[in-house]
């Protein structure tokens, strides 16, 4: 476990920004390195010909790859929160932008998982520009969209992927779309 998740057995990792292949085994490295033993969500595609390099889905999930089906995402969410059910101490790895390409937004099941399993969220990161990775920060999430995802904003607002043009915006789709039910311009003119 990482020094700063005392007593956490039952955590949701996430890493960002994620803009390069290169982040997978970095990452890999870095949480060898700090000791955690974690479980990863990765495209499925990756365990598959000719993704894999030859090196086929065994090594993936030997090293704790689950292999997620993203054309379904229905159902991912309560699929990982019974794995969190079902074990006494279980790390959970994933990218909340799901691509090393920009996006808009990123995907906001890594926060209900975290909410559903009643888990906390710890930031890892790789930040190229400074060439340190790491565990940040932990956060419970409370609920609330809003003041969750300024909190993990905060957070990533100084850190830079290896391809700084490709990372994602830091809100999930339904921020998005709170924000455009409140703001609505008076079609009749007043104010």
């Amino acid at each position: 476990m990482a020094e700063n998740l005392p007593g956490a057995h039952k955590y949701l990792f996430i890493g960002a920004p994620h803009t390069s292949y290169w982040d997978f085994p970095i990452g890999l490295l870095m949480g060898k390195a700090l000791g955690l033993k974690f479980k990863f969500l990765m495209a499925e595609k990756f365990f598959h010909k000719p993704f894999n390099l030859g090196w086929g889905g065994w090594w993936l999930r030997k090293n704790g790859g689950i292999a997620v089906d993203r054309s379904r995402p229905n159902g991912l969410v309560d699929q990982v929160v019974a794995e969190f059910d079902a074990h006494d101490e279980l790390v959970i790895a994933l990218s909340p932008d799901g691509t090393t390409n920009k996006t808009d937004h990123w995907r906001s099941g890594f926060y209900y998982i975290a909410l559903k399993a009643n888990v906390p969220i710890a930031l890892g990161f790789l930040d190229y520009g400074s060439k340190i990775a790491g565990i940040g920060k932990t956060i419970y999430p409370i609920g609330n969209i809003e003041t969750d995802m300024n909190v993990i904003r905060d957070f990533y607002a100084d850190k830079r992927g290896k391809h700084p043009e490709r990372e994602s915006d830091i809100r999930i789709k339904q921020e998005r779309l709170l924000q455009a039910a409140v703001v609505f311009p008076r079609l009749d003119g007043e104010a």
